[in-house]
Formats: structure tokens, C-alpha cells, sequence
């Protein structure tokens, strides 16, 4: 950290007015710009404006960036760009302001000083960019998102005669008397005029679009056909402008910006074909500008930040362009030749999510990033190299296996199974994991992330068949191993095995593809490409917001399996025994189990529910790395997964599409996501074949069982007239039946009539047992708890006996739960209904 005592609330822009050395300006999503002053000696932080009150700041959307004029000594000018909220109408704007420092005090902007150059309405509160800077031309050069939504759903990208999205705009902010005004348009606020050399001053048309005139098209326009140009470099020594863009589903990108340049989304997204892609834009690809570096999601998640350095202080970096990947949590490298064009391929060099931008610290020009997440500011130091310690080159060499013929593992490494598989092609998978030392224990949680120790080796193996009919055809494919990290990472590798099946080779970094000829059942032969990953492409999924370890969690590891003399225990129950855990476990059979989507006991609900927490969990729950905020985790009620009768974030051109539709399969998002390899795949990253059972699952699902599907919200809306009433909270019981509103919700009843409830018989067995029935419901869990006394306070526990076991039932009917413990003086039970 660059300041020890310093927090910096979410920035994404760190700028230093031209000429100074001892002052730092640090942008803030929410809405402020962070002041710290005396750098050298002891800094001081301040606030040197604060928009909040009129920032919308929601996902993607808020204060971006800013710019100093380059006489900011003298006229004390500096440029913003954020997202303005109307607080009248509530309505969402990008808007560009100038603003006037205090003359008084030099730490001090006028918040009233605000002069707008453009407010213009956005639809959406996602793909903003906003970086802007000064050029040696005294020009201010802007970028900006394509609104949002997904594939360009406002029809911007292509547009020089509609708005100012999916561009870098060139503004003169000085009103120089030989330039132009801007042609008309509502958004305008005036206070800037157009460079008369801008590349769209004297055309009526851009690619594929003819202008009714020229006097709709955006002359503010340097460049065009961007997606989120988040941030740009403007390297004074070349001259040359490089901007990143975030990619959808397939590239992430960095640029050159060249006046006039169309960068082809949504035609294309980086080199490759985009999500409005056809055969005429593959016939006049020279129309567009492609960019100088790109990579896949294999890679990274989205690149962020960007800086060309020039110095002293990190030698192997001078002369390089650096950039973040955000989510995928790495920095990388593009060596550039004297004229500023790559002179080699990207690289990777360090690791460190969450980098928004980087800056320079304006002394001694060492390269400063911005934590978004840590709410820090860093400095990169060069060190001295690590000792390196070399990966095994084959899999025999790792230790991990005794005998590699028979995938005997060798001692202290443990074999697990888990509830529901990630779908992987048709994949047959084993699994171990080996703690580092006798010591070395988990700790566990119900339904949060396990606390995995340092030094843990997670190993999965991959067979297949190469033909479908002959149980005896099995080929292994790959064995990936997982160490966990000290600081909460994860480092993994992939082992491809060979030919004659006798060793597997270490994959080189990148990872590898093959093509696989499998034989169906009906005799034909099929092509399956097979993905070997790469060692960042692991971390896509198996990231920090997801516990790295996706399998570790109570749901996929409550299973029975058998033991090597053939007894069946609990798995979780078996680690307890072996004292593999930091605390006592709850009794097993009170304890969250996912179900595999051909385990007919379960509701066709809940194996839908455990199919999306296996497969999207890991990337969409409320922490997760998706900017899409549906929660696929089982453990949340289906009320709160934000997925039923809830607009997605791309409706694809049809807004009669919803993430799910009951009684619609056709216009469910999620469906449609999983049911294709196009792009917008999901999972977007290792699979190359559809998952048709699970298919079917959600088909039949939607179609049948959400049919009578109503929200909660509706539902209350149904018996309260107010749904502020204090009586319609979730848990509370209005009718005092003992069933709180969200059980009468699960249970089709009145909340407000004390008539209802959940019939229960009680008996004295012969044995001198009791046994407790009741009337049960599908897709409803019903628990059984006893208790020795009620009063004062009940000291209720889970009925650890057959028949209370986790379980949403397929079917209604009577159920029973025998109580298998000696009796006592006085017995309580009570039976609580959840959907969870």
C-alpha cells in the first residue's frame, strides 16, 4: 500500500494536476474525489468533491474520471465524467461537467461550480468507461460505453448519427474561435466546440448507416464500434492513444485509437466473430480496425486498467504497456517497439484482482493502482526473483499416486465423491484431496464457505467413452491438480495423458484443445472437442468469490458412500471421525444435500436448484464475480434466487423473455444460455457438448411445475393492503397458528385465517418409541425437532433418526418419523416447513 492509514472508497481514477509533485487526486465510484496531500512527507487525506447527492451509484455506474485542464495552475479548471441521477425523475444520465476549484483553498473544489457540457439519458446503469485525458493537441478525448445490456441492445456500437455511446469523443473545452459548433442533439449542454480536423466533420455516413443529413451526425466522434472502452493511455512520447475494451462472452481487448476507426462490435469482439455476426461483415472485415492485443476468456475475465511505463523503478517493465484483468485477477504485459506497436505477445507477470486503473506517482513516476475492493492504493515494487521450484513434468513425478496404472493414491491422499457433478462433455470423474499435515484441519459451515488450510491438494481425473455403448471403452483424458495457496489463492495444473494411457504430461500453461472421435450408440462417429485448461483458466471458475475449491461445500459433500470393505457410511460423517474437522458437525441428516438431477425422491424444483448451484454458482451468487444478480445457490429460497418472472440482463431482442418463464420455455434466458454453444454459452468456458438431460430437467420444469408459480411479493400483496404492514414480515404470524407467513406462503394457505395448519398425530409404539406423522407436501422440507421443555425457553434439537433426513419431496403423502430415544418425563416436538 502506497498510504498505510489511507482508505480510498472504491477508485477507479488516480490523476495528479499537470506540473505538481506532492499532491495525489483519487476518483471514487461513490460519488467523491479523494484529495492527499503532502506525499512525500506525511500525507494527509481530504475530500475535494463530493457529488454523492446526485451520483447514481449502482453496479457499473458512478463517478468515473477526471481530468485536469492543462492550465489548471492558472484557471483551476478540472473535468469530470459520472453518472447523473435526476432526483426528480429518478432517471439515469452520463453526464461531462466542469468544475472550479476554490481559489481560497487549493483542497477544495465548488460542488455549485458544476458546468455540464452533455447530459445524456442512459438506459442502463452498466458499460460506462468514462476514462478521459488532455492530448498534446489541448484537446479533451473521452470514452464512453454502448449503454449497457447485452450485444449492443440499444443499436449504438454502429452509430455516428444517433448518440454519443460506443465511442471516444474529441472535444474542444477552451471554445477555440476556428472550431465548430456541435451539431444538434438534446443531450447538449453547450460550453465546447468540435475540432475542425475531428474525422467525422465532413462526412454524412458511417459504416452500414446512411444519414437522413449531416446534421445528425456526432461530430464529437473521434472513434466508434467500442462495447466498455473502459480505460485509455495517452503515451506522450509516441503519441499514440491505447484504450482497453471489455469483452461479452469472448475477447477482451486493447486497441490503438486511430481518428474515423470503427472497432466492429457487436459485428465482431475483438477479432472473432461478435454476437451480431454474419457472413457479410467476414467479406469487409478491412472496414474494421482490429485490435494490436487480445485474449480469451480462457485468460481473463475483463480487462481493466491500463499504462504504458517509462522508467527506472521496475526495469524489466520500461517501455511495456501494462494492464489488469479485473476478475481474473492477474496483471499482464504487451511489449511495444520504438514506434509504440507490439513487438511480442501478451504476457503475465503478477497477480492481483480487483486493479480499476493505474496512475503514476507524480515525484518519482512509480506505477500506482487502484483496489476497488481493498479500497487501497498500491505501489509496484520490482524484487528479487523467487526461488522457483519446478512443476513435475509428468504425473508420476508429483508423488500423487502409488500406482499410476491403477490410480492407486498414494498415503494421505483421500478419495471423496460429491452429490452433483459439474457437467463436463460426458466426462467420468474421480476425486482426492490430501491435507498438508496431521494438524491441518477444515472448517466447516452449513452453508457458507468451508476455510480450506494452506497447502491443501485437491486432484481430479477425467475418463470418457469413446463408445457411448461399450461400458469398457473408457479413455482417461486429463488429471488437474489444485494446491491451496497461503493467502487464499489457488494455483492449478493440467496433466494430459498419453496414448498407450501409461503417463500423463504436465500441459503447457496456455492449455491445449483435441479433438475427440467418440462413437455413439448408434454406431456413427461424432467429433468432441476437448479442453485442456490453461493455468489461469482454472481460476475463471474456481475464483476467490466462489472458495476456490467449488466441491468443498456441506451440500456436495453430505452423501453416502462405501468404504473400501464395503460398509456404507455418511461421507461428512466419516472425515468427523477421522478428525478432519475444527468443530463438532450438526447430525448429518439435518444438513443441506444437493440432488442429482436422475434422483427422482427430489422435487423436480430442488434438482433444477442443485443442477444451477453445481454448474453457476460459482460465478452468480451476491458476492460472485457476474454482474448479473441472480443467486444460483440451493441454500437461498427460490423467492430470492431473482430469476422467476425477473427481465434479464439480455432479453435478445424479445422482450417477452424473462430469466425464467413459467410455463414458458421458449422465453427463458437460462434455458436458452445452456441450451446452445453459440456465443453466450453457459458455462462459458470448457464445454463443447450440451448437458440434453439437464435440459430436459429445466424444460420440463418450466413448463409444468412453475406453471403456478406466484412470487412472494405478489402473493402478499394478495392479504395485506399494505405490504409495508409490520404483519406481513416473512416470519412473523398474524393468525398465530404457529405457521409464519412465508410457511403459509410454501403451504398454499391463509395467513390470516388461524384455521389452517399442519395436521400432526403423535403415538406411543409398543417398544415404548414415539412416532410423529404428518401430511407432506412436494418441494417442501418438512424438519423434525424435539425438546425436553418449552418453558422458559425451549431447548429444541434436530431429531437425528431415519426419515428426517434432508429431503424435498417428488411427491405428497403421509410421512412418519419415529423417535427412536429413550422417553423422558415430558416430550416436545415441532415439525418447521422451509423450501430449502
Amino acid at each position: 500500500p502506497l498510504f498505510e492509514n489511507i482508505e480510498s472508497i472504491k477508485p477507479v481514477d488516480i490523476e495528479s494536476p499537470p506540473g505538481e509533485l506532492d499532491r495525489l487526486f483519487i476518483v471514487e465510484h461513490i460519488g467523491k474525489i479523494q484529495v492527499i496531500t503532502d506525499l512525500n512527507t506525511d500525507p494527509l487525506s481530504s475530500t475535494f468533491l463530493d457529488i454523492t447527492n446526485r451520483t447514481l451509484h449502482e453496479k457499473e455506474a458512478g463517478l468515473n474520471s477526471m481530468a485536469f485542464h492543462p492550465d489548471y495552475s492558472s484557471n483551476g479548471l478540472f473535468f469530470v465524467y459520472y453518472n447523473y441521477r435526476d432526483s426528480n425523475t429518478g432517471l439515469n444520465y452520463n453526464r461531462l461537467s466542469r468544475f472550479q476549484v476554490d481559489p481560497q483553498n487549493p483542497n477544495q473544489a465548488l460542488a455549485e461550480s458544476e458546468t455540464p457540457l452533455f447530459t445524456q439519458l442512459d438506459q442502463h446503469s452498466d458499460h460506462n468507461a468514462g476514462d478521459m485525458f488532455f492530448g498534446a493537441d489541448g484537446y479533451l478525448y473521452l470514452a464512453l460505453g454502448d449503454e449497457g445490456g447485452g450485444y449492443d441492445q440499444f443499436h449504438n456500437a454502429q452509430r455516428t448519427d444517433k448518440d454519443f455511446f460506443a465511442s471516444v469523443l474529441r472535444l474542444d473545452v477552451d471554445s477555440r474561435p476556428e472550431n465548430l459548433n456541435p451539431n444538434p442533439h438534446p443531450s447538449i449542454n453547450g460550453n465546447y466546440k468540435i475540432p475542425l480536423d475531428n474525422p467525422f466533420v465532413s462526412t454524412s455516413s458511417s459504416f452500414g448507416i446512411n444519414s437522413r443529413n449531416a446534421g445528425s451526425i456526432r461530430t464529437e466522434m473521434f472513434a466508434y464500434g467500442l462495447r466498455n472502452p473502459w480505460r485509455m493511455h495517452f503515451d506522450e512520447e509516441s503519441g499514440v492513444i491505447y484504450i482497453t475494451d471489455t469483452g461479452d462472452h469472448t475477447r477482451e481487448e486493447i486497441n490503438i485509437v486511430k481518428p474515423g476507426a470503427n472497432y466492429g462490435y457487436p459485428y465482431f469482439e475483438g477479432s472473432v466473430e461478435g454476437p451480431r455476426h454474419n457472413i457479410t461483415h467476414e467479406s469487409i472485415r478491412n472496414r474494421f480496425e482490429f485490435p494490436i492485443a487480445e485474449y480469451g476468456k480462457e485468460l481473463g475475465l475483463d480487462i481493466a486498467g491500463l499504462f504504458l511505463y517509462r522508467g527506472e523503478h521496475i526495469p524489466s517493465l520500461d517501455g511495456k504497456l501494462i494492464f489488469s484483468d479485473f476478475h481474473g485477477g492477474y496483471l499482464g504485459v504487451l511489449t511495444l517497439d520504438q514506434s509504440g506497436q507490439p513487438a511480442g505477445p501478451l504476457e503475465w507477470f503478477f497477480r492481483h484482482s480487483y486493479i480499476s486503473s493505474f496512475g503514476s506517482h507524480p515525484e518519482t513516476g512509480e506505477i500506482l493502482m487502484a483496489d476497488y475492493v481493498r479500497n487501497k492504493i498500491y505501489v509496484l515494487k520490482d524484487g528479487p526473483n523467487p526461488t522457483s521450484i519446478p512443476i513435475p513434468p509428468t504425473l508420476s513425478e508429483t508423488g500423487l499416486f502409488s500406482d499410476l496404472e491403477t490410480l492407486q493414491p498414494a498415503p494421505g491422499l483421500t478419495p471423496y465423491d460429491v452429490n452433483v457433478t459439474f457437467w463436463s462433455d460426458n466426462a467420468i470423474k474421480k476425486r482426492w484431496f490430501g491435507l498438508p499435515n496431521a494438524e491441518a484441519k477444515f472448517s466447516f459451515a452449513v452453508n457458507d464457505k468451508w476455510r480450506i488450510p494452506a497447502g491443501t491438494v485437491h486432484v481430479k481425473h477425467f475418463d470418457i467413452l469413446m463408445d457411448e455403448s461399450d461400458p469398457g471403452s473408457t479413455r482417461r483424458l486429463e488429471t488437474r491438480v489444485f494446491t491451496k495457496m497461503n493467502y487464499d489463492g489457488l494455483y492449478g495444473v493440467t496433466y494430459k495423458w498419453n496414448e498407450d494411457q501409461s503417463e500423463a504430461v504436465l500441459v503447457r500453461p496456455e492449455g491445449e484443445d483435441e479433438i475427440l472421435e467418440i462413437k455413439t450408440a448408434n454406431g456413427e462417429i461424432r467429433q468432441q472437442r476437448w479442453r485442456y485448461p490453461g493455468r489461469r483458466e482454472c481460476l475463471s471458475c474456481h475464483n476467490y468469490n466462489s472458495a476456490r475449491l467449488l466441491a468443498f461445500k456441506t451440500s456436495q459433500l453430505n452423501k453416502s458412500i462405501q468404504l473400501p470393505d464395503g460398509a456404507t457410511i455418511n461421507q461428512l460423517e466419516h472425515w468427523e471421525s477421522g478428525d478432519l474437522f475444527k468443530q463438532p458437525l450438526p447430525p448429518a441428516r439435518s444438513l443441506p444435500a444437493l440432488a442429482a438431477p436422475d434422483d427422482e425422491r427430489f422435487s423436480k424444483e430442488y434438482r433444477v436448484r442443485s443442477y444451477l448451484d453445481a454448474n453457476c454458482a460459482q460465478c452468480h451468487h451476491p458476492a460472485g464475480i457476474s454482474s448479473l444478480k441472480w443467486d444460483a445457490r440451493a441454500s437461498v429460497s427460490l423467492h430470492e434466487v431473482n430469476i422467476v418472472d425477473v427481465l434479464p440482463y439480455n432479453n435478445y431482442g424479445n422482450n417477452q423473455n424473462y430469466f425464467v418463464r413459467p410455463g414458458a420455455p421458449d422465453h427463458s434466458v437460462i434455458l436458452e444460455r445452456i441450451s446452445k454453444l453459440s456465443i453466450g454459452r453457459m458455462p462459458p468456458l470448457g464445454s463443447h457438448v450440451i448437458d440434453e438431460n439437464s435440459v430436459e430437467l429445466l424444460t420440463e420444469w418450466i413448463h409444468s411445475d412453475l406453471t403456478g408459480f406466484e412470487r412472494f411479493d405478489l402473493w402478499l400483496a394478495r392479504y395485506f393492503d399494505d405490504v409495508d404492514d409490520p404483519d406481513s414480515l416473512l416470519y412473523l404470524d398474524p393468525d398465530q397458528d404457529d405457521l409464519s407467513n412465508y410457511s403459509e406462503y410454501l403451504l398454499g394457505s391463509d395467513p390470516l385465517d388461524p384455521n389452517h395448519n399442519v395436521e400432526m398425530e403423535f403415538k406411543v409404539n409398543e417398544d415404548g418409541t414415539r412416532s410423529i406423522s404428518f401430511n407432506r407436501s412436494p418441494n417442501i422440507r418438512y424438519s423434525v425437532y424435539q425438546a425436553k421443555q418449552i418453558l422458559p425457553e425451549p431447548d429444541w434439537e434436530y431429531l437425528d433418526a431415519p426419515g428426517n433426513e434432508f429431503l424435498l419431496p417428488a411427491e405428497a403423502g403421509r410421512h412418519e418419523v419415529t423417535d427412536p430415544s429413550p422417553i423422558s418425563e415430558s416430550q416436545f416436538y415441532k415439525v418447521e416447513v422451509d423450501d430449502r
